[in-house]
């Protein structure tokens, strides 16, 4: 082993070796708060961070970082005390600029630690996307997926947020091929590429992906399973009758969003579904429509309880609350909106456990596609067997329709009626099936062999 040798001016005095010791010990308390703060989640500043630091608590907020240095120091951390009592103002470490150059100290070693992974096994394929971020700033998140010989399993790390000021797709690749050589990562072992569908992204022309792989030929694009799962679903979602479901949906929750009315609710959940798991409901998300599922369950299993506040709230004398009540009873007691209710739920239990199943870092495209498959092959099936599927969803909207005095008859059909579904049936049973359900499945099959199977050519290129 090396033998370390120190300055001759810090042998010869002992008493400097002595106080960078005790500065190091100071400067410990203050680092490990920062990381804590970082591995958490929690913001450090506060609205008055700055000016001189007092153990005694303020009157105003001063941020997480300095009231855990507080907690710390009168908890019996007797060093960290000492330090931010004796201490000179300017020699306190604990100024914005210090706690900045703490985190960057910390990304440096988080990234060359990636980085020493990635060198290790070569191979690594690149995950990126384009956005903004809340103070309107345009970034680009990149993350690498490679092959950790530690742990035996593939990894998916987060590496930088690079500001980007060319929005085009050469711009872009440009970007990140040179945060890449920044990082010192040889792009010549790059062997894939994931990106969204995003013209600048994905264009075969003009797109990052192509200007990447001009200059990295082994760099294969693959657009996003899951991301396709979700641009495939909301284009099905198109349907006029599950559009309009879901705008309801998304319309009730907002209007159950004040303390007054989601006090209301809670009360006639109480009252009428006490064993249901969930005690409000679930806002749609407006992004991941697979997510959706679960607000659509939730719905159903609270919607006596949403049906009654929404009639007792019908006779508020607040004009407002009590008129879109009653609106939102007319749109939630119509038999197409319990019908595309239930044909949603019904659907979206296959496609959840696919899109789940498709964000896992382990899984690769060739059983991602299987899994698709077996998943399509399933709504191949239920379309196939159409009649007695639905004939068991309908079922189910018959006795809701009891409850909540909803006549199941047929629309009135017209001669010339172009703006809605005007088909011919015998039934209520039939006309639905043909209007709603039947519809709704062909477009999810169709938008999941269009937009997921297709991944099938990238695979034929290995073979």
């Amino acid at each position: 082993m090396e033998k370390k040798i120190e300055p001759i001016n810090i042998a010869l005095n002992s008493s400097v070796s002595q106080q960078i010791l005790e500065n190091r010990l100071r400067l410990a308390p203050i680092i490990e708060t920062i990381i804590f703060c970082g591995r958490q989640g929690l913001a450090l500043r506060g609205h008055r961070d700055f000016g001189n630091f007092q153990l005694e608590d303020p009157d105003e907020n001063d941020g997480n970082f300095r009231a855990l240095l507080r907690y710390k120091a009168m908890g019996g951390d007797e060093t960290l005390k000492h330090h931010l009592e004796n201490s000179s103002k300017n020699a306190r470490y604990l100024s914005p600029t210090i706690q900045n150059e703490v985190i960057n100290v910390c990304n440096k070693l988080i990234v060359q630690k990636i980085v020493a992974k990635i060198t290790s096994v070569k191979l690594f394929s690149v995950l990126a996307n384009e956005t903004s971020d809340i103070a309107g700033m345009e970034q680009f998140s990149l993350c690498v997926r490679y092959y950790d010989n530690d742990i035996k399993k593939i990894r998916e790390d987060f590496l930088q947020f690079v500001g980007v000021t060319d929005l085009t797709g050469k711009g872009l690749a440009n970007v990140l091929m040179d945060t890449l050589a920044n990082l010192h990562i040889d792009g010549n072992f790059m062997i894939g590429q994931g990106y969204d569908g995003a013209a600048a992204m994905s264009g075969r022309l003009h797109g990052a992906q192509q200007y990447v792989a001009e200059k990295f030929d082994l760099a294969i694009y693959v657009h996003c399973a899951s991301h396709s799962l979700n641009l495939a679903l909301s284009d099905a979602c198109e349907l006029p009758a599950v559009r309009n479901c879901m705008g309801i949906l998304n319309s009730t929750y907002n209007f159950f969003n004040t303390p007054k009315r989601q006090s209301l609710l809670a009360n006639s959940i109480e009252k009428l579904t006490p064993k249901a798991s969930a005690s409000r409901l679930k806002r749609l998300c407006a992004t991941r429509w697979i997510e959706r599922h679960e607000s659509v369950n939730v719905f159903i299993q609270l919607q006596k309880a949403t049906v009654d506040a929404l009639e007792i709230m019908s006779s508020w004398h607040d004009t407002t609350t009590s008129s879109t009540a009653v609106q939102l009873l007319g749109a939630i007691r119509s038999l197409e909106f319990q019908v595309s209710l239930r044909v949603i739920s019904k659907i979206f239990a296959i496609t959840l456990p696919v899109s789940r199943i498709l964000q896992t870092e382990n899984f690769d495209l060739s059983a991602a596609l299987k899994f698709t498959e077996d998943s399509s092959s399933l709504l191949v099936n239920m379309r196939k067997d159409a009649e007695s599927e639905f004939t068991t969803v309908f079922n189910e909207v018959k006795d809701i329709c009891e409850d909540f005095d909803i006549d199941i008859l047929i629309p009135r059909r017209a001669g010339k009626q172009i703006q809605r579904c005007n088909v011919m049936a015998n039934t209520p049973e039939e006309y639905y099936r043909i209007a709603v359900f039947i519809p709704f499945l062909d477009s999810v099959i169709c938008q999941i062999g269009d937009r997921l199977l297709k991944h099938k050519s990238v695979l034929r290129g290995f073979m």
